[in-house]
């Protein structure tokens, strides 16, 4: 069966050119949930630790605490992350700052939840944020524009990510200055196929071109596809960026994938160990400074 969950966007095209600070001999290298193999996810430690290791930018996904601040928390449930068997929504922002979410991690002890304004003054000069949204919330969605807004960081440094198509299309009409990222899962098992609710039976092919299908309504400046070998080849990758997209892979954390998918000319990996990947690719194509 072949897994498909996606959104679209409406958006202006980027086409091939590379992002704020890529050089056009490499692909680049952007931290998942900050450098989480390292340093607990979501949190300001992975976030800076990423920007010290010349990460391109950083993917963090947001949420709203009870009394609406804009906190970072990729699941719905505190539980992984801080040990709390309970929705991150339900707690005050005060109650959420008490909790240690160090996930655990040797040496991050009593790490607190950040603000998304907290998560936006790690960004540098030139380096990128990839604001996910995990589920359709309007209030939120006007909340990070205005929080953006706040920030003074540049509208070509930032990017809006999201699987569904209604988070998308509307956060194209609240803030158009955002370049939107289209979030896609296509995974191989056994066989068939699924795209949105509907089944595809016709095998890679007829996956593939039900994605390529979906990019002539949505059109967005970039997908980001998770890193199936089966499903990405070369043919693929071509022909996403035929149709002007800026092209991800994810998650990629082993050097031979990244080289693997560096060959077919993708142009940035979401990874959570940016600095191993970047240096493993660079020594391979003989790109490193």
């Amino acid at each position: 069966m072949f897994k498909i969950v996606f959104a679209g966007t409406v958006a202006l095209c980027l086409g091939t050119a590379m992002l704020p600070g890529a050089e056009e001999s490499r692909p680049q290298y952007l931290a998942h949930r900050g450098a989480s193999l390292e340093a607990p996810e979501n949190t300001l430690p992975a976030y800076r630790l990423a920007m010290e290791q010349g990460a391109d930018g950083i993917e963090c996904d947001v949420t709203f605490s009870r009394d609406k601040v804009i906190v970072m928390s990729h699941d719905a449930s505190l539980k992984r992350a801080a040990g709390v068997d309970r929705p991150v929504e339900e707690l005050e922002f005060s109650e959420l700052r008490k909790l240690d979410f160090s996930c655990g991690r040797k040496g991050f002890r009593n790490t607190p939840i950040p603000t998304l304004a907290e998560t936006l003054e790690t960004i540098q000069p030139g380096k990128l944020v990839f604001i996910d949204f995990k589920k359709y919330d309007e209030e939120l969605l006007l909340a990070v524009r205005d929080q953006l807004a706040a920030s003074g960081i540049p509208a070509e440094q930032v990017r809006i990510m999201a699987f569904q198509k209604r988070i998308l299309t509307r956060s194209r009409e609240l803030m158009p200055q955002y370049k939107i990222v289209w979030n896609v899962t296509v995974k191989e098992k056994d066989g068939a196929g699924k795209v949105n609710l509907k089944k595809v039976n016709t095998g890679v092919e007829g996956v593939r071109q039900k994605v390529l299908e979906e990019l002539q309504t949505f059109h967005p400046d970039a997908i980001n596809i998770l890193a199936d070998q089966k499903i990405v080849d070369a043919s693929f990758v071509r022909q996403l960026k035929d149709t002007g997209l800026y092209v991800m892979v994810w998650v990629v954390n082993k050097p031979e994938i990244a080289r693997h998918f560096a060959g077919l000319g993708v142009d940035a990996f979401v990874t959570d160990c940016p600095e191993v990947l970047r240096k493993a690719v660079e020594t391979a194509t003989g790109t490193a400074k």
